[in-house]
């Protein structure tokens, strides 16, 4: 209940505190696309267990993305 398994496609993202926490229920992360270099994105660290953010920058275009519970 508290990890979800990658594929060889995805990604997955945590909110930063969900191992330090020892969280009880997982509610929110962010799968990335295998495809996106490792290298373009940046994790969003916030003081929750629900909310999980990355900033994906590509060229000269940045997206930030946040999923919040």
């Amino acid at each position: 209940v508290n990890e979800c398994t990658g594929t060889p496609y995805w990604r997955v993202l945590y909110p930063n505190t969900h191992f330090r926490d020892n969280a009880q229920t997982l509610r929110s992360l962010i799968l990335i696309n295998t495809n996106i270099p490792t290298n373009s994105y940046d994790q969003i660290h916030f003081p929750t267990q629900d909310v999980t953010g990355v900033r994906i920058t590509r060229e000269r275009q940045s997206i930030l993305l946040i999923n919040v519970y």
